[in-house]
């Protein structure tokens, strides 16, 4: 891989951190149990519990049905609070690599 790709991959990586944050926060926020969210979403208990707690990728089926589940609000997963937190992150990967 060269650098472009390694950059992209680096970002995309970044993104999807920022917004599985969002869903885990509403899952906490939720006050529902990783049974039920299983059972909403179809998501093995395993794997949601791999996901929730950054230890798996988050693939966008997966996403949608956490959002519908969760009843998040587009803004919150797709908003500018979702923008800053990535710019930020970014922000000191970069400090870190200088």
């Amino acid at each position: 891989m060269d650098n472009d790709e390694d950059a992209r991959i680096d970002r995309t990586d970044t993104l999807l951190a920022c917004i599985r944050n969002v869903v885990t926060r509403s899952y906490r926020e939720s006050g529902l149990m990783q049974k039920a969210i299983s059972k909403r979403t179809g998501i093995k208990p395993s794997q949601l519990s791999l996901l929730l707690g950054g230890k798996r990728a988050i693939f966008a089926d997966e996403l949608i049905l956490l959002i519908v589940a969760l009843e998040i609000p587009l803004p919150e997963v797709f908003g500018p609070e979702l923008w800053r937190e990535y710019e930020r992150k970014m922000a000191a990967r970069d400090r870190k690599s200088y």
